[in-house]
């Protein structure tokens, strides 16, 4: 009976391996009212929506900061690391873990005007101040080009800098709506050494980002 029983087991395992139920290695995470997905590893973390809103109360206190706020329709926060803070997320030291930043908000009025013209122009400063970098002030802008990302006008930028020392990569994919009225951004960064333990998981979260028509704007 026993033997029975083993061998039970192991049809039944068999089985499942062969239908493919195995354990995913991937979370696809986005959020379908903002029209926004990408695939993570299931290990990284997200920052809780509360914590994240809460740290950013004091964003407030500036105008640019508060114009941000008022034009926001979603965020999350995502990182290899756990126990990753707000403030660990958007500061400027060089992550030892990924942090993925994804947004979705409105245009502000300047940006309507501009991207009614060329794309690139228009949007390429909105993470990093790309258009300003220049030889030697330790703003190095590796790619900043226009694309199509899923049939809307889109720009993907690398850009290298480094605090005390040590060097991190940012990569942004920042896209537009169909009626430009929304801007989605993407960006993942992390210390080159970081870069390096985790570069097939970077690439496919950039190769899996998928931009959709949202429901919040």
């Amino acid at each position: 009976m026993r033997k029975v029983a083993t061998f039970a087991v192991g049809v039944i395992a068999a089985v499942l391996v062969l239908s493919g139920c195995s354990v995913p290695t991937v979370n696809h995470v986005g959020e379908g009212s903002a029209g926004m997905f990408f695939d993570l590893p299931r290990g990284w973390q997200s920052i809780s929506p509360d914590v994240l809103k809460k740290a950013q109360t004091s964003w407030g206190s500036t105008d640019g900061g508060q114009a941000y706020l008022d034009a926001l329709k979603w965020q999350g926060v995502w990182s290899g690391a756990d126990g990753l803070t707000p403030q660990q997320a958007f500061s400027n030291a060089a992550p030892e873990h990924p942090v993925v930043y994804a947004s979705v908000r409105s245009l502000y009025d300047v940006e309507v005007q501009n991207v009614a013209g060329d794309v690139l122009t228009a949007l390429q400063d909105v993470v990093l101040p790309v258009s300003a970098a220049a030889s030697g002030d330790g703003l190095d802008v590796v790619s900043n080009q226009s694309y199509v990302q899923n049939g809307l006008d889109a720009v993907k930028q690398q850009v290298s800098w480094a605090t005390n020392g040590v060097s991190q990569t940012i990569d942004v994919r920042l896209v537009l709506s169909t009626k430009k009225k929304l801007l989605f951004t993407f960006w993942i960064r992390c210390s080159d050494v970081c870069r390096d333990q985790n570069s097939t998981a970077i690439a496919n979260a950039l190769d899996t980002l998928t931009i959709k028509e949202p429901s919040v704007g």
